[in-house]
């Protein structure tokens, strides 16, 4: 397979950092990046299509065909790569044609460069090109005295098939990964590999009504078993009426999980401070704009049974989706959670 590099500004995350600059207000730099990051993938799939839309479609389509060529070729041929080395760099071209008030070309280092390490960008090349995705396993705790339990967990893990693309998907580095807490900053880095990014926004475009078209129907069919005096993980109030137990509350249930299963876009699994602890992995469940969905914790032996659930489209029956803790953007009240107003 031969590797290649890609031209500064081609990547969509790249592409929706230039385009936003210049009218960010923040003034310090990193955290402007960060900002402009965590807006991308908040954007969700219309909101990124849309953006990188923006592109005349012409330099879209060559990009389009070049990498589709240079996939039926098995990453084999050289001209093939050099093909799609330079539509990509038409492509920033026509970028830079449609916006501009982007920042000029001699600055795009100076932006760029700072937003994620050279082996975090090529991790998001690896994804772009040659849609190296999978599941991502991610280390964010390295305290001393942890490295032990960290290799009794791994031992336990089934990588090939919990994972694939083993080797890139563990994610084991504390100079890159030291987030504690706060895990979901591995989207401000790689999203082209957490949230499948191709260069083909309408693509992503037409996803995104099927997916709008189908919550909807969902959402209706959670409103006829009851949408109100609902709040908490449990969906219900201590004074809230009681739903029948022998099919009220089931219907509720399993309305709330189509709901559910059908906004996870993806998921991943953390090794924080309280899995290097317990020896329980956290298993994340996200959505197109990296919110949480469900999270629960589970064993690493267990992982490659969630692939197979994954793949088999019944992920929704596996107690680590099932019984998991709601998100709190998913709870009465949150910005996807109940009640829901239908327009």
């Amino acid at each position: 397979m031969i590797l290649i590099d890609l031209p500064l500004g081609s990547l969509p995350l790249e592409r929706y950092v230039l385009s936003q600059w210049p009218s960010s207000a923040e003034p310090d730099m990193e955290r402007r990046r960060r900002q402009l990051a965590r807006e991308f993938v908040g954007l969700g799939r219309s909101g990124r299509a849309q953006c990188l839309a923006k592109t005349h479609q012409a330099a879209v389509d060559q990009t389009v065909e070049a990498l589709e060529i240079f996939s039926g070729q098995l990453y084999e041929s050289s001209d093939a790569a050099n093909r799609v080395v330079q539509a990509l760099e038409n492509l920033v071209d026509a970028d830079t044609r449609s916006c501009t008030d982007r920042p000029p070309q001699s600055q795009w280092h100076t932006i760029l460069a700072p937003l994620r390490t050279p082996c975090h960008r090529g991790l998001a090349i690896r994804s772009f090109v040659y849609h190296h995705f999978g599941v991502v396993w991610l280390r964010t705790c390295y305290d001393q005295g942890t490295e032990e339990a960290y290799q009794r967990i791994l031992s336990d893990l089934n990588a090939e098939v919990a994972l694939d693309f083993e080797k890139e998907n563990i994610l084991d580095d504390p100079d890159l990964y030291c987030f504690g807490d706060d895990w979901a900053r591995v989207f401000e880095v790689i999203p082209e590999k957490l949230l499948y990014l191709t260069a083909d926004g309408q693509e992503g475009l037409e996803e995104s009504r099927k997916d709008a078209e189908r919550l909807k129907n969902l959402q209706q069919e959670f409103m006829a078993v009851g949408n109100e005096n609902l709040t908490g993980d449990g969906f219900v109030q201590p004074d809230a009426p009681a739903l029948d137990e022998s099919s009220e509350r089931q219907d509720f249930r399993d309305k709330i999980l189509d709901l559910h299963d059908h906004a996870a876009f993806n998921y991943l699994f953390v090794v924080d401070k309280t899995a290097l602890e317990t020896e329980e992995v956290l298993v994340v469940f996200f959505d197109v704009c990296g919110r949480v969905v469900r999270q629960a914790r589970t064993k690493a032996e267990n992982c490659e049974g969630l692939a197979g659930g994954w793949a088999e489209g019944v992920m929704r029956e596996l107690p680590e989706f099932e019984e998991a803790d709601i998100g709190s953007d998913y709870l009465p009240g949150g910005i996807c959670g109940p009640p829901y107003v239908l327009s």
